[in-house]
């Protein structure tokens, strides 16, 4: 199957996402949702291996197929609660590779890095104090990573980027609400649906803001 199809691929995309969310609240031995997981991040891939010549980013098309793949073996670890601090290491620098694509270093702006470093001071201040010590430094560095790469996506200030932001400002979301229930052993059902969609559908900003297809 092609994945050339800008609308045949979102539409079959969020039909897999939901199905995730789906069994994900109905089972409760997470190693059967290895696929589910995987499924929606590998159609990103497809995607974007089959649209490279599209790609915003000139010269980096390595980097997105390396950081996706990343992101698709931090999904299984994160599945399975003894492989947690592999998984995060992975995001980590999945992160940073997506920083090193999406800056643009003629745009700097102080404006935008105090922005970050104020939610990076707020998270840190928030989580920190909960955190064990034995994933402390990972957890900064992990904060650090997200301040790095929202900036690095709000660098590039042409509105044919506005979905990229969108998909920055979900992933962001995602991961601190993600770490502000698990640190406060929040247990309510509406949760984990809301922190898939806003991943998944952050990842589907990411990848398709960084494509010259948006309108197509």
């Amino acid at each position: 199957m092609k994945f050339n199809d800008k609308k045949i691929t979102s539409i079959l995309f969020f039909l897999l996402v939901v199905l995730h969310v789906c069994l994900d609240s109905i089972l409760q031995d997470r190693s059967h949702l290895v696929v589910t997981k995987l499924l929606p991040n590998l159609i990103l891939l497809a995607y974007t291996i089959q649209n490279r010549e599209l790609i915003k980013f000139e010269k980096k098309f390595i980097y997105f197929i390396l950081s996706l793949s990343l992101i698709l073996f931090g999904d299984v670890c994160l599945l399975f609660p003894k492989y947690l601090s592999l998984g995060l290491l992975v995001y980590i620098v999945a992160q940073f590779i997506y920083s090193y694509i999406f800056f643009n270093k003629r745009n700097h702006s102080y404006v935008r890095l105090a922005i970050f470093l104020v939610y990076g001071i707020l998270t840190g201040v928030l989580f920190l104090p909960k955190v064990n010590s034995n994933v402390l430094i990972p957890v900064i560095i992990y904060i650090v990573a997200l301040m790095t790469m929202g900036y690095s996506v709000f660098s590039n200030t042409e509105k044919n980027f506005f979905l990229l932001k969108i998909g920055a400002i979900l992933f962001i979301f995602s991961d601190t609400l993600l770490g502000y229930i698990r640190l406060n052993q929040i247990i309510y059902p509406i949760w984990n649906p809301i922190i898939l969609l806003t991943y998944y559908s952050a990842q589907f900003g990411l990848i398709l803001g960084s494509l010259n297809d948006e309108k197509r």
